[in-house]
């Protein structure tokens, strides 16, 4: 207790004389208020004196995205504050009557939120089915203690025909992760959900690293569980993976869809600000839309949602627009436009300007009398008719993550491919180019 002052070891002290906190309670306390020392310096009083606005400032600054860290620092400043008022040192603690949705206003949120559409372009970006399930399972609410939900799942845990998943909530596990004790729950899943499971069932390799354009494979353990380790990984092909394997492979795929950031707390932050989007009954956030929320993603307390799942958020992360069809000039494929410019509705990405892919197609038509895929040259028109006409997808041949605020797309960087080739060269980052991917269709 030597970097606190005399007044707060006193407080300590006659709180450990009372028995009302133990000795690692008074190390946490006293550290707590030496780094409080600071403000107390910058205003020249004592703790103890500080108003409602000066003791905001404390808690402003912790700059955390959790409600329950923020109360649980200033509950005990309030407990010092309570003593003080007790020993007639002060007339009044300013934080006495807080009530715990008071602390919300000095959450600090600065995740960056993706969409349901965002993940589909995540989950295609990846190489392997083995993959792009975490993804999808973290988003919809699977989790559990340690993972275990999306560890523990198998097979016979997948139901086709009731588009159902029985999860396995590990309370206690053995020292091989089998659990000993555990919850099962049912949820109901979507049929892009249940073909992305399905992929990861009949995987067999696990591909990694792409050299002169050929993925190099590692054979994946032959087990019932859904998320399988490698062979080369030297683990208990009977045993499911554990946490640190998951997070790993989190990782990859964070490096594969060229994200900064991404971890399973994002992941499952975006998972409930997509199902709040969707399912919302008001225009506000509700407290039955944060419990129906906290009950799908079997979430305990709804009320540490409420610094994150704000009508705010929802507005900044689903703010999508739309295209005026007629709103084309018509001008020469010269023509550039402004790209990057970047948007809070999007996680460590930046929006796409779409005139550029429509006007590519107008010139490309205009050029060759027709669109057709430039890779395989796949023609929708010939092959479906009436209702493939003019039917194209529009490739970015500069990848996003490569932009710069401003930066200007033109028409000659947009290629115009059939679905199938664009997913193929969206299969691994970097990108495989247009002339990569035609030396593998011959």
């Amino acid at each position: 207790m030597k970097d606190i002052n005399n007044l707060k070891k006193k407080y300590l002290s006659t709180m450990l004389n009372q028995n009302k906190i133990s000795e690692n309670t008074a190390k946490y306390y006293a550290n707590h208020f030496s780094k409080i020392s600071e403000y107390e310096r910058d205003v020249d009083k004592e703790l103890m004196y500080f108003n409602l606005e000066e003791i905001e400032t404390i808690l402003h600054s912790y700059k955390s995205s959790s409600k329950n860290t923020i109360e649980h620092y200033a509950r005990s400043i309030s407990g010092y504050l309570n003593w003080g008022v007790k020993e007639g040192i002060i007339k009044k603690n300013p934080i006495a009557d807080f009530k715990p949705d008071d602390f919300i206003k000095y959450v600090t949120n600065n995740e960056l939120y993706f969409t349901d559409k965002d993940l589909e372009r995540y989950e295609d970006y990846c190489t392997n089915y083995q993959d792009s399930v975490i993804l999808r399972l973290l988003f919809i609410g699977v989790g559990g203690k340690q993972m275990s939900e999306i560890r523990n799942l198998k097979k016979e845990d997948v139901n086709f025909q009731k588009k159902q998943l029985r999860l396995i909530n590990s309370l206690r596990e053995d020292k091989n992760g089998n659990p000993l004790s555990s919850i099962d729950r049912y949820i109901d899943v979507s049929d892009r959900t249940l073909e992305i499971i399905n992929g990861a069932i009949d995987e067999k390799v696990y591909g990694e690293e792409l050299i002169e354009n050929i993925i190099h494979s590692t054979e994946l353990v032959d087990n019932e569980f859904i998320i399988k380790a490698l062979k080369t990984d030297k683990v208990n092909a009977d045993n499911a993976v554990n946490k640190p394997y998951i997070s790993g492979r989190i990782t990859k795929i964070a490096k594969i869809c060229g994200l900064k950031k991404l971890d399973e707390k994002l992941i499952k932050h975006s998972g409930m600000l997509y199902t709040a989007y969707k399912d919302m009954i008001d225009d506000e956030v509700s407290s039955v839309d944060l419990k129906i929320i906290a009950d799908k993603f079997n979430i305990n307390s709804y009320h540490d949602l409420k610094g994150f799942i704000t009508s705010k958020n929802i507005m900044e992360t689903y703010n999508n627009f739309t295209l005026d069809e007629n709103n084309v000039d018509d001008t020469d494929g010269d023509i550039g436009f402004p790209e990057g410019k970047k948007q809070l509705k999007r996680h460590i990405e930046r929006e796409r300007n779409p005139k550029v892919i429509k006007l590519a197609k107008q010139y490309y038509k205009e050029k060759y009398g027709k669109v057709f895929c430039e890779i395989c040259s796949f023609d929708f028109y010939k092959k479906y008719g009436e209702i493939g006409e003019n039917f194209i997808e529009g490739h970015h041949t500069i990848p996003v993550s490569e932009l710069e605020e401003g930066q200007i797309t033109r028409v000659e960087d947009i290629a115009l491919v059939c679905s199938n080739c664009h997913r193929m060269l969206h299969r691994r980052r970097p990108w495989l180019t247009i002339q990569q991917l035609r030396e593998l269709l011959k």
